[in-house]
């Protein structure tokens, strides 16, 4: 059986080190698991949406799990549509890319698809386009396989057709085009992080999870 552990908002940085005393106790636990993949949704660094430094730094700590480990961006690692003073873009893009590998991508794992979204450009012009497009051929071709979301941002807080609830959760229009994909895909797991606490509900077929920020205190 393939072990696969979520992971979420380590917050790490090489200059401002308030979440660092968590990294420690964290990859030994995930050690003494010995998982064959590692997913972190997201807000892996402080700011590494405008520092070099902090994705070179969280980059190193990532690989020093000794497993393989796969991350989807936060807004403290790429900024974030909309954001007047950290908007996503090419460079913070490109920055992610550089350190982390690919803001979107998916693995095959013991009859699951894994895909990792970047939420960041939710309802944000043509880097949303084409991660669309990417995402629903990834869907049509699974051939039989589960399917599994990973994202920092969840989709929604209470329901599916809530108001804009702002910075925490994908807004309207962009959630209701992923919602009609996954209804037509039947995916099975929503898996996020960003609002630093657990959480979980199963609806219409679909468990969302919320993953919570690594802390000393675990949940």
């Amino acid at each position: 059986m393939v072990r696969v552990i979520q992971i979420s908002d380590t917050h790490l940085s090489p200059s401002k080190q308030h979440f660092d005393a968590n990294w420690a106790p964290l990859a030994r636990w995930i050690a003494q698991h010995k998982p064959d993949l590692v997913i972190h949704t997201g807000d892996v660094t402080v700011d590494a949406a405008d520092q070099e430094t902090d994705a070179a730094y969280c980059a190193t700590q990532l690989a020093s799990l000794g497993v393989p480990v796969v991350a989807v961006p936060g807004n403290h690692d790429v900024g974030e549509v909309g954001n007047p003073h950290q908007p996503v873009n090419g460079e913070r893009l490109d920055r992610f890319r550089r350190h982390f590998g690919d803001d979107r991508w998916l693995r095959d794992v013991d009859g699951w698809r894994l895909i990792g979204l970047n939420s960041m450009i939710f309802g944000g012009g043509p880097e949303e386009a084409q991660q669309t497009e990417w995402l629903e051929a990834a869907m049509a071709d699974a051939a039989g396989r589960r399917l599994a979301w990973f994202t920092h941002r969840p989709l929604f807080i209470e329901l599916p057709t809530e108001a804009d609830t702002g910075y925490w959760s994908v807004k309207p229009e962009p959630r209701r085009a992923l919602l009609d994909l996954l209804q037509r895909y039947q995916v099975e797991i929503v898996a996020s992080g960003h609002l630093h606490r657990w959480h979980e509900i199963r609806l219409n077929g679909t468990h969302y999870i919320w993953g919570p920020a690594a802390r000393l205190s675990g949940r």
